[in-house]
């Protein structure tokens, strides 16, 4: 797990009810209802959140949502690009994005949701290498 993957579920343990038989789960189990891409090692980023992963976080943080353009879907670059340059969970889905992190939040509502165009600006230079 990286650092934010780690401290996503100490915060889980910490603040979830009794009942939920929380101790039961190893952390890799956690981090897996968390996080879509998640991928055991260390330095990887893999910060996308499932549904469930989103309904806690925002019960935790703020959260920055952006509608992404009507009739989009997302394609695989721009799931690479969020992967790359996300430092913080986030959610993406064909009808809108939610950030944990203000700078990627300004940036995609200025760009209206479109990742694309982030890609775009940005020269493609988050995308460029895939390895971890």
């Amino acid at each position: 797990m990286n650092h934010v993957q780690t401290r996503v579920v100490q915060f889980f343990r910490e603040t979830a009810p009794p009942d939920r038989r929380v101790s039961e789960l190893s952390d890799e189990q956690i981090v897996r209802m968390m996080f879509v891409n998640y991928r055991p090692r260390a330095k990887s980023r893999g910060l996308r959140l499932t549904n469930f992963g989103l309904q806690f976080m925002r019960g935790m943080f703020q959260a920055i949502e952006v509608p992404m353009p009507e009739g989009h879907t997302v394609q695989a670059r721009e799931l690479l690009y969020l992967d790359k340059r996300a430092t913080m969970p986030y959610h993406v889905s064909d009808t809108r994005i939610v950030v944990f992190e203000m700078d990627l939040g300004i940036m995609l509502r200025l760009a209206d949701g479109d990742i694309a165009t982030l890609i775009e600006i940005e020269g493609g230079k988050a995308v460029i290498s895939t390895a971890d």
